[in-house]
């Protein structure tokens, strides 16, 4: 079995450091894009909720 990883592994075309670092930062900047719209709709809610209750 582990013969046969080995070799599709050195089959694998891996990407470069750039395409890997420019890959890590698409993912950081869209996680962080959620999280402030996560965070902004559940301020929004609590916001409303608390409306409701009133």
């Amino acid at each position: 079995y582990f013969k046969g990883a080995w070799q599709e592994l050195k089959l694998v075309r891996w990407p470069t450091r750039s395409a890997t670092w420019s890959m890590t930062a698409a993912v950081l900047v869209f996680t962080l894009i959620f999280v402030v719209l996560i965070l902004l709709l559940d301020a929004g809610f609590n916001w409303g909720f608390n409306q409701i209750l009133k």
